[in-house]
């Protein structure tokens, strides 16, 4: 029996609800994070600053483009840039794309049931973890934030108290208070470690829905 289902041992459905709320606290707060829409502070890549960097030449061919086909020059000089990136793709990896006839080679196949494989590999962990959200970030954050796990186990055991003491409400009150306090007094270092885990659960999440068997 593990520290929570020690602790949780006694408590009605509303009480486990509310300790699984505060022990996932920290990790919904990245959740939320990382969900957010760009800050003040970043900026998406901006393309016209991109293209005052390119030759004269090629300046001069965007300019005469939009000029006979009635084409924006930020629009052709993307489409360069993608064209580019796809010559590139052609060039260095040979074995899955050929540019020049504009098809996807074996190699692509290969590489896809491989993909498929490793995401067969991690869907029902996943969905596991997100069908007991909660435990699972009790799960986690034991092995992300050790320190932190080993002080509830110390303060927060409820079998840590005599035999014969009678579990009361105000005994389970006190428990969790301590928790309480524990979580909020958590270091920036380990919170920073556990945005990180609950980070690349978020992509793992996206990652198994990729539609590679389609």
């Amino acid at each position: 029996m593990d520290i929570f289902e020690r602790l949780v041992t006694g408590m009605s459905s509303d009480e486990r609800q509310k300790l699984l709320k505060q022990c996932a606290r920290i990790s919904d707060e990245e959740t939320i994070l990382s969900s957010s829409p760009l800050t003040e502070n970043e900026s998406v890549p901006d393309i016209t600053a991109k293209l005052k960097t390119e030759p004269l030449l090629l300046r001069v061919w965007l300019f005469i483009k939009k000029i006979f086909l009635n084409t924006p020059v930020e629009v052709s000089y993307n489409k360069y840039l993608v064209d580019g990136l796809i010559r590139n793709i052609g060039k260095n990896f040979p074995d899955i794309y050929d540019y020049k006839n504009n098809y996807l080679l074996e190699g692509f196949l290969n590489y896809l049931e491989e993909l498929q494989e490793v995401i067969s590999f991690f869907r029902e962990p996943i969905k596991l973890a997100e069908e007991n959200k909660g435990q699972f970030f009790v799960f986690l954050g034991s092995l992300v934030m050790k320190n932190v796990s080993e002080k509830i186990a110390a303060d927060v055991d409820p079998y840590s108290q005599p035999q014969d003491a009678v579990v009361s409400p105000e005994l389970r009150n006190s428990l969790i208070r301590k928790l309480d306090v524990i979580l909020q007094e958590v270091p920036v270092t380990e919170k920073e470690q556990m945005y990180a885990a609950v980070q690349t659960l978020e992509w793992m999440k996206s990652f198994i829905h990729l539609p590679a068997d389609k």
